[in-house]
């Protein structure tokens, strides 16, 4: 039988870098104002045009920094009562954790406001902040694929990414 040692600089090693597979905290008493006009997340029938709109119905989105989205987690709980979340890291890539279990995601930024975020199966989403309370995000949604479309509205809670 083989033995290993394993030296305390050995052990520091293989813990760099891990991230925490704890499911992250959702804040439910947040005042952050989510705004649900033109949202129509059941008839499949959004397109681009309805979401800037519905974004400017809403009062307009605020400006978004990769610094503000790079090693954090946004998360909420879906209309099921289950936490889901996005971890995102400052390569543009990630996870989303949700009813699939874990998937792969990549992510930018354009014009200073849309969050751009590329899920499996083709799968778009695009988020714009429409208000901030703490720890909270406003959020109005537009996630699309070739056939189904569907603008929603969203609180997220927001942390650092975790180390263990």
């Amino acid at each position: 039988m083989k033995s290993y040692a394993i030296t305390p600089a050995l052990a520091v090693l293989a813990l760099v870098g891990c991230q925490s597979t704890a499911t992250p905290t959702v804040n439910t008493n947040s005042a952050v104002s989510v705004c649900n006009i033109g949202d129509d997340y059941k008839d499949m029938r959004s397109n681009w045009t309805s979401y800037e709109q519905s974004i400017q119905d809403c009062g307009g989105a605020k400006n978004v920094e990769r610094a503000m989205i790079q090693n954090r987690t946004f998360a909420r709980k879906n209309n099921k009562g289950q936490v889901v979340y996005y971890r995102f890291d400052s390569a543009g890539q990630g996870v989303y954790v949700g009813k699939s279990g874990e998937e792969r995601i990549s992510w930018t930024i354009d014009n200073d406001k849309y969050l751009n975020i590329s899920m499996p199966n083709n799968w778009k989403v695009t988020w714009v902040l429409t208000d901030t309370q703490e720890d909270t995000w406003g959020v109005k949604v537009y996630e699309r694929n070739s056939s189904e479309q569907y603008l929603w509205s969203a609180a997220y809670t927001v942390s650092p990414n975790s180390q263990e």
